[in-house]
């Protein structure tokens, strides 16, 4: 295609901008069940680092920790796993993450504090690491939101709307084709300029 290159015929790879804005609420009515409006989960890795989720649906392990469904265990603000007394019943979490409830053979009026989810704020840039698990870009520990709003018996749906994302998507495509055929169309001329320029 000529020994000129041609303007704009670089590929540029960006880094996909995350959307954190919350998803709809979805009640499911489980006691372990949470929706962070306000802010993240913060779990542990198996590497033993802290990470950020909104997939609320827990459960407590064999252990008696409080653990996602991939198993991260649930982490207070002392960045340490949140432990459940077995037996332990009528669960309640409060907006601010608290954890109480009534340990097996007591009476329903000598519910407890066990524990408190650490609700963290939103990064100025996150890092996707799998698992719906992410971490702040800028390599900083998690941080404690200013206003935790953590919703008891929901699940956080989806942000993406599905007929806005088909739209996005083709008009992305349609771009990328247009820009491919001007390349395309460059490089012909820029050749046949060459061939000119050489008889």
């Amino acid at each position: 295609v000529g020994t000129n290159p041609i303007g704009g015929a670089d590929v540029i790879t960006r880094q996909e901008q995350i959307d954190t804005a919350p998803g709809p609420l979805q009640r499911t009515g489980g006691p372990l069940d949470v929706a962070v409006a306000k802010g993240w989960l913060v779990v542990q890795q198996p590497n033993g680092k802290p990470a950020l989720t909104r997939a609320g649906a827990l459960s407590i392990s064999n252990n008696g920790i409080l653990v996602t469904q991939s198993g991260d265990p649930v982490l207070n603000a002392g960045l340490t796993p949140i432990s459940l007394p077995a037996g332990l019943g009528a669960i309640k979490i409060a907006r601010d993450g608290s954890i109480s409830g009534v340990p097996a053979g007591a009476g329903p009026t000598q519910s407890k504090v066990y524990g408190r989810l650490y609700v963290a704020a939103t990064p100025t840039s996150l890092k996707p690491i799998g698992n719906s698990l992410y971490q702040d870009a800028s390599g900083a520990g998690p941080a404690p939101a200013a206003d935790p709003h953590v919703e008891q018996g929901y699940l956080e749906g989806s942000n993406v709307n599905p007929i806005t994302a088909m739209t996005q998507m083709i008009s992305a495509s349609r771009a990328f084709q247009m820009q491919t055929q001007s390349v395309n169309a460059s490089g012909k001329t820029q050749a046949a300029l060459d061939q000119l320029l050489q008889s």
